[in-house]
């Protein structure tokens, strides 16, 4: 049986599409996260409530996720907003940067497990947005929200 999943500790997230969770796209007022073929951006789990750091992460945990991509000032907490379609990273705003992670039956969430985020403030369902990167040479996706794909916000859990 896999390793659990614990609080503080890197990790990156593949998205069931395949891509990973990658390089924060700067655009004029937000850093968004991506999604690309290579280029995995390590992330931490905290509890929301407390900043847990000890522990496991628990199917049905609401949780804040925290960037450690360097360059984006305090803008380091992954976040939904029902005045943007795009999901970005942001200062901690309670439950705007809260999200809940699920996972198909009990116990803790362990890496390899498939798990779905579903932000607290931001009722509706998440996806991903096709974005040409200017011609580089490492296109990216941006998430968004969106009713649309009932997996938008499916990710497996890996360990950095």
């Amino acid at each position: 049986m896999a390793e659990t999943v614990k609080y503080k500790t890197k990790i990156t997230l593949k998205h069931v599409s395949g891509k990973w969770l990658s390089h924060f796209y700067n655009g004029p007022s937000d850093f968004f996260p991506t999604l690309r073929d290579g280029n995995k951006t390590e992330v931490e789990f905290y509890l929301a409530s407390s900043q847990k750091t000890e522990g496991s992460v628990n199917n049905g945990a609401t949780i804040v996720i925290k960037c450690l991509e360097g360059g984006m000032s305090s803008y380091v907490w992954m976040g939904a907003f029902s005045d943007s379609r795009y999901v970005y990273y942001h200062e901690q705003k309670e439950d705007k940067t809260s999200w809940v992670i699920s996972k198909e039956g009990d116990g803790d969430i362990r890496f390899g497990d498939t798990v779905t985020l579903k932000n607290v403030h931001y009722k509706d369902e998440y996806g991903f947005e096709p974005v040409v990167d200017g011609g580089s040479s490492d296109p990216y996706q941006l998430l968004y929200q969106t009713a649309l794909d009932k997996d938008a916000m499916k990710f497996i859990v890996h360990p950095a």
